[in-house]
């Protein structure tokens, strides 16, 4: 018989507990390659021209940005095509883009996701000649400036102009775009002039006032729409620049297309919300060719939109993010997320920890109750009391450990019962039978008479 030391009851807990601790830890682990890791502090987004609208559109999403502690970085870029080719090369860093539209779909940038469409840029063509054009394929064997190589504006004026049988053979295509192109219409060294712009930009403000310059009027807007789900026919209404001018003297249809904000995929969820609300603060007033909170919309024909993305334009911030910092938001919602799945492992562990308990508290107490029967059995098996100070002493043993046995009140009265059964034992071993009482008793029952 041994007696259960420190040692053995420490080892018996480290039973209990170290596979507990790595059932959480296992679990831990499973759950963490699920969970986002903090969102990054510092992000990069690749806009246009340092002088462009879309530049001075990122700088207005940094400043907001930065009242949550999120640093955006502003790159300049040559145009939207290289927009586009940055962020498909992850070793760029880049994970934003000002991205025109026209000049890419889904299939072509299958990692990309759009966090919505966030304005409209109108397609403008300012012209010279004596003849109103209304068509684009009046411009056939003119001269026309469509833009840098690179850029959105020539990705768009080439898709265009493919649909009306306009190219390189019988038509001159020049790669001038901005000021450079509208100095070269002034100076007669090209007819026409392709342009994406907003119509709040001073470079378009100035062509529509001068008067040896003339605006196409698309008169088939409406089917080039359809054709190209990206652009959605407007109209300048009349007056509209120049009420006092009458500047246009007349409404005029154009097409725009749709500017998009685009992400990686792998952009971080968490900054979406940033991002949008962003958006919203930057384009959500009204404008010639928008209504207040029109934009941003939820929706792009070009590009996959973000889940996060669309899930914010539908029930708007979570809970936490609508009245903590976005730091202590993004830390607690992770938190969350890392515990929710661990509390299904650890509300029945601790459902079961009482039950391993109270088995272990009875398995040591029926342990006494082996030690008791083994030594009850030995004592009737020496009838001639050979070890009779043996079994005393194995006696006092049972009784010293039943003693010092710390159990909970609820198993007090067990501890009772194993501690009269132990008193019964000792009083067998006080007053032992003789011998010849034994054998006295076992010849009377052989003289009995049968029943």
């Amino acid at each position: 018989m041994t007696r259960r030391t420190p040692m053995q009851l420490f080892r018996n807990v480290l039973l209990f507990l170290i596979p507990t601790l790595l059932l959480i830890a296992a679990g831990s682990w499973y759950v963490a390659r699920f969970v986002d890791p903090a969102p990054p502090s510092e992000i990069a987004i690749t806009t246009g021209s340092p002088n462009g609208a879309y530049y001075r559109f990122a700088q207005s999403y940094a400043r907001e940005l930065a009242k949550s502690g999120v640093k955006l970085k502003i790159l300049a870029s040559p145009g939207s095509v290289e927009n586009i080719k940055r962020l498909q090369d992850k070793s760029t860093g880049i994970v934003l883009a000002l991205v025109q539209g026209g000049i890419s779909n889904r299939h072509q940038a299958p990692e990309l996701r759009s966090l919505g469409r966030v304005f409209l840029e109108p397609v403008w063509l300012f012209y010279r000649s004596d003849e109103t054009l209304d068509r684009l394929n009046q411009l056939q064997g003119l001269r026309v400036a469509i833009g840098r190589d690179g850029s959105g504006t020539a990705a768009l004026a080439q898709t265009l102009f493919k649909e009306v049988g306009l190219d390189k053979t019988n038509t001159q295509l020049l790669p001038y775009g901005g000021k450079a192109a509208v100095r070269m219409l002034r100076q007669g060294a090209v007819d026409a002039v392709f342009l994406v712009q907003a119509a709040e930009s001073p470079l378009v403000k100035k062509l529509l006032k001068d008067e040896t310059i003339k605006l196409m009027d698309f008169a088939r807007a409406a089917a080039l729409s359809r054709l190209h789900p990206f652009l959605t026919p407007v109209t300048l209404p009349e007056g509209t620049v120049d009420l006092a001018r009458n500047i246009p003297n007349r409404d005029v249809t154009l097409l725009a297309a749709g500017a998009g904000l685009i992400a990686r995929a792998d952009f971080h969820p968490a900054l979406v919300s940033l991002l949008v609300k962003a958006a919203k603060q930057t384009h959500g007033g009204a404008g010639l060719f928008q209504k207040p909170g029109q934009f941003p919309q939820p929706y792009d024909p070009e590009f996959e939109m973000s889940a996060e993305a669309v899930r914010f334009y539908e029930k708007g911030d979570t809970f936490l993010k609508t009245y903590l910092p976005f730091w202590v938001a993004s830390w607690l919602e992770r938190l969350i997320i890392m515990l929710l799945p661990l509390a299904t492992l650890l509300i029945p562990l601790f459902k079961f920890a009482p039950l391993a308990y109270r088995f272990g508290v009875r398995r040591r107490i029926l342990r006494w109750y082996r030690y008791l029967k083994e030594l009850e059995l030995d004592i009737s098996q020496d009838t001639a009391q050979a070890n009779l100070a043996d079994h005393k002493k194995r006696l006092q043993q049972i009784a010293e450990g039943v003693n010092k046995m710390r159990v909970p009140t609820a198993f007090t009265d067990q501890i009772y019962e194993l501690k009269s059964a132990i008193d019964l034992v000792q009083k067998r071993l006080q007053n032992p039978p003789r011998q010849d009482e034994g054998l006295q008793q076992d010849q009377t029952a052989k003289n009995m008479p049968p029943p």
